[in-house]
């Protein structure tokens, strides 16, 4: 790939097989610019931060879990028997994958909120599923942390 053409996208890929060949420890300036074939300071054309690359990696491997396990249980007709589904896709994807029980500790354990939008998403689901369970709304927001407790938080021991 000829200097200048590559794009964000290209070193979220690149940094996504470092982490999933490596882990997390595998992943630095050096490592992914001997990747990409660019210099270690290429990233930050693209991320104002180390940070923010870190986010779309977890981003994009949680992202792909998240997609999936919604579009199965999509198919189910009751709001917990998709509740069910979803928990148990995303308990066992991420005992699957480290990787990504590791990205959300690193990114839960930051002084400073991250906003990653799958998790967002994820969020946006369950609370759409509790309302359609009946839950009042001011509910939500106590069940929904219980909720992400489950499905991620057990994972993280």
């Amino acid at each position: 790939m000829a200097r200048g053409t590559r794009t964000k996208a290209d070193f979220i890929e690149a940094a996504s097989g470092i982490v999933g060949a490596e882990g997390w420890a595998g992943l630095s300036a050096k490592s992914l610019s001997v990747k990409m074939g660019t210099h270690s300071t290429a990233v930050y054309r693209h991320f104002s931060s180390w940070n923010d690359l870190v986010v779309a990696v977890f981003d994009l491997g949680f992202g792909q879990l998240m997609r999936s396990a919604v579009a199965d249980a999509e198919l189910l007709t009751s709001p917990r028997a998709r509740m069910r589904s979803v928990l148990s896709v995303l308990r066992a994807g991420l005992d699957a994958d480290p990787n990504i029980a590791d990205g959300i500790y690193s990114i839960l354990s930051d002084d400073e909120a991250v906003p990653t939008t799958n998790v967002d998403e994820f969020g946006v689901w369950v609370a759409d599923q509790l309302i359609e369970m009946g839950v009042p709304v001011e509910r939500i927001p106590v069940l929904y942390q219980a909720i992400e407790s489950i499905a991620i938080g057990f994972t993280l021991a």
